[in-house]
């Protein structure tokens, strides 16, 4: 399922961002943030199969790297790839501070009433803030509906 061109473009911009912000150092952070993107791969590549099968086929694409095309995996098979990947990935990034997932759902259910011992009176608004590898940043506003 590997699909070259594909995975060094995603592998040059996890060196050049790691190179970037923490230097040329391997540390724990760069294994999980391997794993995680490794496991990315697997369920896009696997998604992405599952998706242009019959496109994959009317065009004839019948190596190695498509094998829901050529009768090399089952849909069945690229499923559980798909899912057992992407159980992966996220515990993978789990270390690196991947809680944005957890943050929001946590702002849900505080703007639906639903948080029980953790709920805080009248929440009207709910601001998510999270900072990833490399310094990504994402803020997020949540407003609970009228």
């Amino acid at each position: 399922m590997v699909r070259p061109r594909a995975a060094i473009t995603t592998w040059s911009f996890l060196v050049i961002g790691l190179a970037r912000h923490a230097g040329p150092t391997i540390s724990v952070d760069l294994v999980w943030a391997t794993i995680a993107l490794a496991a990315s791969y697997a369920v896009a590549t696997s998604v992405n199969d599952l998706a242009d099968v019959e496109i994959d086929r009317a065009n004839g694409l019948h190596d190695a790297s498509r094998p829901l095309a050529t009768g090399a995996a089952s849909v069945t098979d690229l499923r559980w790839t798909a899912a057992s990947a992407g159980a992966i990935a996220v515990a993978a990034a789990v270390p690196l501070g991947a809680t944005g997932l957890a943050q929001c759902t946590e702002l849900t259910w505080q703007l639906r009433g639903e948080a029980e011992k953790r709920q805080v009176d009248g929440a009207q608004l709910g601001l998510q803030h999270n900072i990833g590898l490399g310094g990504a940043a994402v803020v997020t506003v949540y407003r609970r509906p009228e």
